[in-house]
């Protein structure tokens, strides 16, 4: 299961940065941006709740996505925040230097996201014991109650 759930991150993160990259070519790099990581965070909760942890039809998916947009929100915040910060420093930084800049951000949202999965339940608490042997792998402590 740990190693589904990284694949499903990693192939969501690349989704996020060629989206990134594609809409960039036409949009500002905060419209870009915040289009792909939606498109991203809704399809990591989707891939997740199907294939990581078996969850199928509607019961929790509501609270799912809700829980995937407050991860959408942290990552948000910083990944704007560090294309904010470039546009500041370096005006028309080439293409890839704000593809970079998202990944860079990206990554560094990555602990914090999982500290406000736990916050907040984690972003699969009604799944109970899947989440468990994931989180266990992965080094947290505690089941789905996010305490």
């Amino acid at each position: 299961l740990v190693l589904l759930f990284l694949a499903i991150g990693a192939a969501t993160t690349i989704l996020h940065l060629g989206a990134f990259a594609a809409l960039r070519e036409q949009w500002s790099a905060q419209w870009s941006n915040t289009a792909a990581l939606a498109v991203a965070t809704v399809a990591n909760t989707w891939a997740n709740r199907r294939w990581t942890f078996g969850v199928t039809g509607a019961k929790g998916a509501a609270t799912h996505q809700l829980q995937g947009f407050l991860v959408f929100a942290l990552t948000w915040t910083l990944t704007s925040g560090g294309l904010h910060l470039l546009a500041a420093e370096w005006p028309g930084a080439p293409r890839w230097v704000d593809v970079a800049a998202v990944a860079v951000a990206t990554f560094t949202s990555m602990p914090f996201s999982q500290s406000l999965q736990r916050v907040t339940g984690g972003l699969f608490g009604l799944v109970g014991e899947h989440q468990e042997s994931v989180e266990g792998q992965l080094g947290f402590v505690g089941g789905g109650d996010g305490l």
